[in-house]
């Protein structure tokens, strides 16, 4: 029971430190970057998939 009130008070505790210095303005730049390599992202799966529709469209090899 000890150990997690300790648990609680460091989790306040560091909470409070991230909204004091800027975790709002962190969470901003990390979430556009996230949304970025997510079009990048995009793009890779959109060849994959068009290549693997050429590779099921071509004739057997012999």
């Amino acid at each position: 029971m000890r150990k997690f009130f300790l648990g609680l008070m460091v989790g306040i505790i560091l909470s409070f430190l991230f909204i004091y210095f800027g975790g709002g303005e962190i969470l901003k730049v990390l979430g556009q970057k996230a949304i970025d390599a997510g079009e990048r992202i995009k793009i890779y799966e959109k060849a994959f998939k068009e290549t693997v529709g050429k590779i099921k469209k071509a004739p057997p090899f012999q």
